[in-house]
Parts: structure tokens; C-alpha cells; sequence
């Protein structure tokens, strides 16, 4: 039985080594953006069968412990606010899917920069982690979101270089400000309203991209809302360049993307990876097959310019660390107490 014993011992020791190493991993990452705590459960080690009493009551005896697997806490951590827009925080349950080195991961960590394909000649800009990570959505808002498409701002849409003018609504609509022209054209005939006692106003029917004149303006701004599907309020400011002549700057906010949220059914059974990634694995349920609208399927919004801080809890680990090396040095007594009964035994051939 002693000879036992300091196999029980060893393995207590070694299952509380594991789980230093867990507690430490969560302390390390207590700064890291998005990170879920672990934690380590243990199970007893096969059971030994000596036999069975008279009464009927069995002999056992326990072979020591073994881990057994870990779980992690999927519990928000608080919301901080930061400078940058491209920064998202999912506020409530859900993922965003990336692709890194050609496969598809999932991570809670918004992190992203707007980042170009080309810096010197940029054709597009896209959402892109610190580890390269690349955010997938849809291209335009209102399409079906896929794990196999890159959420891009094309360059017709967006200023060059990255634009500083964009939004993200809570549904994960991506918009933004496209480059703005001030174009001068004459215009034919007499563009007279007067106004007598008040207001008199004009019904203008107009394309996407008109430009129109007037003769010098008398009041500025004008304001109108054409009404077209998808595009946000357009302003016209009049500036009068010469008589006859005057400049019209359009400021339109276009749809340029979608952001969808995936949610799964069975979170633990994803496999952490690097970077604050998690891969699905073959048990891996997710409510949709596609990532769905922030905000339906159970899952949480977005917050732009803001990043979700690690849920560790340092009061909890500390205490946690505590007990496991009570744990450690309680399991290393058991193997000096058995070698202490083992050299009894030896001595009694003396």
C-alpha cells in the first residue's frame, strides 16, 4: 500500500502542476483583449478492487488523480472605449469570423485596423487584425454574410488613403463617406423664385450623381433628402462662384458592407488556438450557418471604438493559486510519509 501511495502522491502533484499552469496562463492574459479564463477540473484515476466483505460492502481503494479537461469561461468581460473606429466589442454572446493563412477562425477580439491591400496604390481597404487576422462580412449591407467573403471598402467608395469617416450601427452596417467633388456647371434658363412673406419651396427630381447651378445664392446651406434606397441625407452647400455659376458639394453616406456575428450552441467544444482564436471542430454546433445580424439569433451587438477587456478575475486566481500549492504540498507529504513507513518496514529486518 505504501508503494502506492507514492503513486497517488505523484500524480496529485503533477495534476496540480497542470493546473498552476492555467491559473498562470489566466493571470498572464489578464490585459489581453477579449480573453476567456480556464479553468481545470480533475477525475479520480481508475479504481482498484480488493475484494468483497461478508456484509457486502466492496474493497476499494483510488489509484490517484488525472485531469480531467478544461473548461473556459465564456462570460463577458467589461467594454473600454478607445480612439480608433475600426476597434469593435460584441456585447453579448457571439464571435467574429476572420480568416488567417487561408482558414476560417472565430475570435471575440475586435481589435482591427483599416488597412490597405496596397499602401502605395490602394484598390481596397479591409478590417485586419495585430496577428493578420482579416474580418469577413458582406460586401454590400443587406447581403447574405458568408465565412468566405472579406468585408473590403472599395476605393470608388471610400477617400484615399483610409478613410477616417465611417460607422458601424450596433446591427453591423458599415458605412462610408465616399470621396466628395465640387463641380461648376452653367445653367439655362431663368431659375427666378421669388419669395414673398415666406417660405416657397421646389420639388427637384434628381439622379445619384446630379450637379446642378444656380445664380448667385442667397442663402446657404440648402438641405434636401431625395429619398434614394440606401443612401443616407445628401447636402448641397451653395457657393457662388461667378454669376450664373454656382458650386454644389454633395456629401453622400454610402452602404459599404455588412458585419455578421456567429454563435454556437456548444462554445466549449471549440478548440482554442493562437491570438485569441478559436477553431470549430467536428462537435461544434452553431445556431446558423451563417453568421447571422448582430443582434438576432441570440446574439449581442456592436460597439465601435470600443474592444471587450479579458474576463480574468485576479482576486479569483490569486486565491485559486493559493489553495493549488496548499494542494501541491499536501500530495508531496504523501510520498515522505510513505517513504518514512517504507524504511520502518526496512528496519525491522535489523
Amino acid at each position: 500500500m505504501a508503494r502506492s501511495a507514492f503513486n497517488m502522491g505523484v500524480s496529485g502533484m503533477l495534476a496540480m502542476g497542470d493546473r498552476i499552469s492555467v491559473i498562470g496562463n489566466n493571470i498572464a492574459n489578464s490585459r489581453t483583449t477579449a480573453f476567456k479564463a480556464s479553468k481545470l477540473s480533475f477525475a479520480e484515476e481508475f479504481v482498484t478492487h480488493s475484494g468483497t466483505l461478508p456484509n457486502g460492502l466492496q474493497l476499494q481503494f483510488g489509484n490517484g488523480v488525472r485531469t480531467g479537461g478544461t473548461t473556459t469561461d465564456w462570460s463577458a468581460g467589461s467594454i473600454e472605449g478607445t480612439s480608433n473606429p475600426a476597434n469593435l466589442a460584441i456585447t453579448g454572446d457571439g464571435f467574429f469570423p476572420v480568416l488567417y493563412e487561408d482558414n476560417i477562425f472565430f475570435t471575440r477580439a475586435g481589435d482591427f485596423a483599416l488597412v490597405a491591400d496596397n499602401p502605395s496604390n490602394p484598390a481596397y481597404f479591409y478590417f485586419q487584425r495585430p496577428n493578420g487576422a482579416v474580418l469577413l462580412g458582406a460586401a454590400t449591407a443587406g447581403g447574405a454574410v458568408t465565412t468566405s467573403t472579406i468585408l473590403k471598402f472599395a476605393t470608388g467608395d471610400t477617400p484615399t488613403p483610409a478613410p477616417t469617416s465611417y460607422s458601424i450601427s450596433a446591427s453591423g452596417v458599415v458605412s462610408a463617406l465616399p470621396n466628395s467633388l465640387s463641380p461648376a456647371s452653367p445653367v439655362a434658363g431663368d431659375p427666378g423664385m421669388p419669395a414673398a412673406g415666406g417660405n416657397d419651396w421646389a420639388a427637384l427630381t434628381l439622379a445619384e450623381h446630379t450637379t446642378y447651378a444656380a445664380w448667385a445664392a442667397a442663402q446657404t446651406p440648402s438641405a434636401y433628402d431625395p429619398g434614394w434606397d440606401g443612401v443616407g441625407l445628401v447636402t448641397n452647400t451653395w457657393q457662388p462662384v461667378e454669376d450664373g455659376y454656382a458650386g454644389a458639394h454633395k456629401a453622400i453616406t454610402v452602404s459599404a458592407g455588412f458585419i455578421g456575428v456567429q454563435r454556437f450552441n456548444n462554445p466549449d467544444s471549440l478548440e482554442r488556438v493562437q491570438g485569441g482564436m478559436y477553431k470549430a471542430t467536428s462537435a461544434t454546433s452553431k445556431v446558423s450557418e451563417e453568421p447571422s445580424v448582430p443582434g438576432a439569433d441570440g446574439t449581442g451587438t456592436l460597439m465601435q471604438g470600443s474592444l471587450e477587456n479579458s474576463n480574468t478575475d485576479l482576486i479569483t486566481e490569486f486565491t485559486d493559486m493559493i489553495i493549488t500549492q496548499r494542494a501541491f504540498q499536501a500530495n508531496s507529504k504523501t510520498i515522505t510519509t510513505a517513504d518514512e513507513m517504507l524504511q520502518t518496514v526496512l528496519a525491522l529486518k535489523n
